[in-house]
């Protein structure tokens, strides 16, 4: 009787740790390929994305700001 319950919960404990290690292991791998895009890496990450837009939306600034002072005659 006492060894069928500690096989019991020898077993269920054995599945806990199964289960959470493939959790961690899961989430690992998630969390690294979603790092990944925030380094850049030459064209393809999200990083390199945003800043190719922050460089337009400076660009685009500079020129609405030079076509304004062209019509006020600053």
């Amino acid at each position: 009787m006492v060894l069928d319950i500690a096989e019991t919960i020898a077993t269920i404990l054995g599945g806990l740790v199964i289960l959470f290690s493939i959790a961690v292991w899961v989430f690992k791998n998630w969390l690294q390929n979603y790092l990944q895009e925030l380094k850049p890496n030459g064209g393809g990450s999200m990083a390199d994305s945003i800043k190719r837009i922050e460089n337009r939306i400076d660009y685009l600034t500079e020129q609405m700001i030079d076509h304004l002072k062209g019509h006020n005659g600053n």
